[in-house]
């Protein structure tokens, strides 16, 4: 937690007000840090599209967007 707290404010540039978009799988530790842990750490909000980036159409993504 210590150093994904470091890597959203440092790297990430992530704050209070942000808001971040990721199509992780939540399942995976990738989705868990990039989803949840990552901006709750932050105060931030999070958005999020799980599920395949190609379905249902290769366009979905930017849909979302």
């Amino acid at each position: 937690m210590v150093a994904l707290r470091w890597a959203f404010e440092n790297i990430y540039n992530l704050k209070r007000e942000s808001v971040t978009f990721a199509t992780s799988d939540i399942g995976w530790i990738v989705g868990h840090s990039n989803i949840i842990y990552g901006p709750l750490l932050q105060g931030a909000a999070s958005v999020f599209f799980e599920g395949k980036p190609i379905t249902p159409n290769a366009g979905i993504i930017w849909e979302k967007v």
